[in-house]
């Protein structure tokens, strides 16, 4: 288990491209270190996800 999305924040539009990004921590993602994912771009290349 990687905990990918434990920690989620708004970046601001860090790529300059008119829409805000996004950054998902996961801790222990390789070999037990903290790795984090930057998501850039527009809304519609991001899959909204439902948990039940």
């Amino acid at each position: 288990m990687n905990y990918f999305g434990q920690s989620v924040s708004n970046a601001g539009d860090v790529n300059k491209d008119g829409y805000d990004d996004v950054i998902i921590g996961a801790s222990y993602a390789q070999f037990n270190r903290k790795s984090i994912y930057f998501f850039g771009g527009e809304i519609m290349n991001i899959a909204d996800v439902q948990y039940e």
